[in-house]
């Protein structure tokens, strides 16, 4: 089974992958976009720069 699998992902690279797929009509990614989806907004960062 697991070789099957391999194969066909194999194949599917071999042949050119995913570049087929139009992206054009999804909207832009927003900062908040990207915090939402790493888990991050409301999350405070601080650094400190020592000299």
């Amino acid at each position: 089974m697991q070789k099957a699998v391999l194969s066909r992902i194999a194949k599917r690279k071999a042949a050119g992958g995913d570049s087929d797929i139009d992206y054009s009509d999804s909207p832009p990614l927003t900062m908040s976009n990207w915090l939402n989806s790493a888990g991050l907004e409301g999350v405070t960062v601080t650094e400190r720069i020592s000299r």
